[in-house]
């Protein structure tokens, strides 16, 4: 993927702090499809998917790296409380979870770029559909663990044949259909959430 990332962008003009598209969308001044909010991080449709469910987790806060998150409050706040960097990483695994589940498959690739290809520098993550293997079936975690109650193993490829698979092509997200995928990964996330909220608190009528 580093070459076609390197070819693609090479002669793209770098967005600067100051008309970065993840900031827009964050401030509301640029449309997107979102899938997930919170005080510190959003998620929402890559206009150019690789695959069909492609999703960006951006933090809200303007930062080029991973590095640069804060990971101690500097408000003054509780000790206890999330701080930017927890609830980034958290926003992450939701998303992940939500995006597998609206797909019925969480086969995905997590990707980010911090130097090559990164067109945009505010820090994103790629969540991206992995390539479906031939004869594969969708991989989830219900039916995964039904499957080693099975007593036929499949042993599984290995990983060189993954390669052939990995798709470049980037075409324009399709509006309307991005409307649809949007509120499906929504209400899958939305899902995770109460799931998440019920396991921490013992209850599903708790709160966020």
């Amino acid at each position: 993927m580093t070459t076609f990332t390197l070819s693609s962008f090479r002669d793209r003009p770098l967005q600067g702090r100051d008309d970065c598209t993840f900031c827009q969308i964050a401030s509301g001044s640029q449309p997107a499809h979102l899938v997930y909010e919170s005080e510190r991080c959003l998620a929402f449709l890559d206009i150019l998917p690789i695959r069909r469910g492609h999703v960006l987790v951006v933090p809200r806060r303007h930062v080029d790296n991973l590095a640069a998150l804060s990971v101690v409050e500097s408000n003054g706040s509780k000790t206890g409380e999330a701080g930017e960097a927890e609830e980034f990483i958290r926003g992450l695994v939701v998303v992940t979870r939500g995006v597998g589940k609206a797909l019925e498959d969480d086969r995905l690739q997590i990707i980010t770029n911090q130097v090559y290809g990164q067109v945009v520098p505010h820090l994103h993550f790629h969540i991206v559909p992995a390539p479906p293997l031939p004869g594969s079936t969708p991989s989830l975690s219900s039916s995964t663990a039904s499957s080693r109650t099975s007593p036929k193993k499949e042993t599984p490829p290995p990983q060189r044949s993954l390669l052939p698979l990995i798709g470049h092509g980037r075409d324009e997200l399709d509006d309307d259909e991005a409307v649809e995928l949007a509120r499906q990964i929504r209400a899958a996330v939305d899902e995770v959430v109460k799931e998440e909220t019920a396991r921490r608190t013992g209850g599903p009528d708790a709160k966020l």
